[in-house]
């Protein structure tokens, strides 16, 4: 149900990558929160071995990207709130598009990485605070990353590639 408005969006091609992280700031941001707060042994023990996984695919972007979606996927099954869940999950295309476009344009995925490794230790140690401060520094960083590449690709004489996120 949930999906349906969202395809139709992509399919307008309505959808600007601008538009994606402020939704992703409003809902993880919370939710690396609730993580912190809910997460029971079994969700610590799922949303590490995605972050052991993103760390032995540093060198692949295709795979670590897979290994992203399954960090974030574990963080929102954490907060057990199926809400979240299906709201995440409707997003996971355009999720998966902006993050494979900004992966490209990342000289150094350690960079994601390292942000998912601070968010994780916050989680562990119970800081709601912590957590979401670190989920919304690396929202930013990505952000601001994907804004670097993109101005520096309008500079070099490019032709300006659309911010909106191509159709499926």
């Amino acid at each position: 149900v949930l999906t349906a408005p969202i395809d139709f969006m992509v399919l307008l091609n309505v959808v600007t990558i601008r538009e994606l992280f402020e939704v992703r700031k409003a809902i993880e941001v919370e939710l690396a929160g609730l993580a912190a707060e809910r997460a029971t042994k079994e969700d610590l023990s799922l949303i590490e071995s995605a972050l052991e996984s993103q760390r032995a695919n540093l060198h692949d972007p295709e795979a670590f990207l897979n290994e992203d979606l399954r960090f974030h996927a574990a963080l929102s099954t954490a907060v057990n709130n199926i809400l979240f869940t299906s709201i995440l999950e409707s997003l996971s295309y355009l999720m998966f598009e902006s993050r494979r476009k900004l992966l490209q344009s990342e000289k150094d995925v350690s960079n994601s990485y390292n942000d998912h490794e601070v968010l994780f230790k916050n989680i562990c140690k119970r800081d709601k605070d912590g957590a979401r401060a670190a989920m919304f520094k690396h929202l930013e960083r990505v952000y601001r990353s994907w804004e670097a590449t993109h101005e520096h690709k309008q500079k070099a004489g490019r032709k300006r590639s659309p911010e909106v996120l191509p159709r499926r």
